[in-house]
């Protein structure tokens, strides 16, 4: 569940381009485009506070699997693979603060109660003195240890949660005066794990038309996890121009051949209708040798015809080159890919993590 807490309007800014070779069937004004956010200079290092409750000898080392999580997000977050990553990660302290016991859990389910957690690490008034940007916590799979979220999100502008969003719901952490992420790890499971957890929060951030000032269509397509019903988010926005351009779209012949960029579960060479099916069958299929037509790494509203063939071979077949192959075709730092009204994409890396 999202609660919009407050909305930043913002008018689109166009700019003089070229004739679209492609005319969007929306009718105008279309007042939730993605606003143009200036950012042309690399930014400074996100600071990240690590935190680990570890009930037994973990299977991975917990600074490793940081360590690589932040390299991972590096190299995803560098558009096109060229250029500086939009964001850089280091460690609060220097490395994780490891504490040997269970996590605080609230009295409802046994889920985790992240106000007590950042009670306990003080982590509202070390946010304005340290300049913490987002908290990871990595828990094992041991009883009492394993119940957690993915991830939630608290601050100025909105926040998320599983059980409802009133301001006494434990299982989102607290509003610090700054839009910010919370992530749960397993650190019993391999980076990969950790990697699609916080693509996942990617997917949420560009799906978030009030928080982003987005234009949901462009990210969504139509059936986006199997809805196909009245509340599909693009229903009211031409569902059959996102259907096409939506930045997750599959292929799904014989009526549409060509795919976008996917879903964090599904690549963009999985059949659409298997992807809709909520059949994990088709899920996570990385290594999908499939071949098809996408316009992922040219991601232009402006042009259909721009389009090269993928398969899993695209990103080695595995789930890690995957998703960072998807983070690096996000529209990044100083990218180069144009909305409908022709003007250039904003740095989307912008409204994931805020500073």
């Amino acid at each position: 569940m999202i609660e919009i807490k407050a909305t930043q309007a913002a008018q689109p800014q166009a700019a003089p381009v070229s004739p679209l070779t492609f005319e969007s069937p929306l009718a105008g004004p279309h007042e939730i485009y993605l606003p143009i956010v200036a950012s042309k200079l690399v930014p400074a290092n996100a600071q990240v506070l690590v935190i680990a409750y570890v009930g037994f000898t973990p299977t991975y080392q917990i600074t490793v699997l940081a360590q690589l999580l932040i390299s991972h997000i590096a190299e995803g977050t560098s558009f096109h693979k060229t250029g500086s990553p939009a964001i850089s990660f280091e460690m609060v302290g220097g490395g994780p603060y490891i504490t040997y016991t269970t996590p605080p859990t609230n009295t409802n389910d046994g889920s985790w109660n992240l106000w007590a957690i950042y009670d306990q690490y003080n982590i509202c008034n070390r946010v304005a003195a340290e300049g913490i940007d987002e908290v990871w916590i990595y828990v094992d799979n041991q009883p009492g240890h394993d119940y957690g979220w993915e991830w939630q999100a608290n601050g100025p502008l909105w926040k998320t949660g599983p059980h409802g969003n009133s301001e006494n719901d434990d299982t989102v952490p607290p509003d610090c005066g700054k839009q910010m992420f919370t992530m749960g790890f397993n650190f019993d499971a391999y980076d990969n794990s950790e990697l699609e957890s916080w693509a996942h929060s990617v997917e949420h951030v560009a799906a978030l038309t009030e928080e982003s000032g987005s234009q949901r269509c462009d990210f969504y397509h139509l059936g986006y996890y199997g809805v196909f019903n009245d509340s599909n988010p693009c229903k009211n926005y031409g569902i059959n121009y996102s259907d096409v351009s939506g930045f997750t779209t599959m292929a799904d012949p014989p009526t549409r051949t060509v795919a976008v960029c996917g879903e964090v579960h599904y690549p963009p060479n999985t059949t659409a209708a298997h992807a809709h099916s909520y059949d994990y069958e088709y899920a996570y299929q990385y290594g999908n040798t499939t071949t098809v037509q996408s316009r992922c790494m040219n991601w232009q509203c402006s042009t259909l015809t721009n389009t090269v063939a993928i398969s899993g071979n695209t990103w080695g077949n595995t789930e890690t080159g995957y998703l960072i192959w998807w983070m690096q075709n996000v529209p990044g730092l100083n990218n180069d890919s144009h909305g409908r009204d022709g003007s250039l994409r904003p740095n989307w890396w912008d409204f994931r993590l805020h500073r």
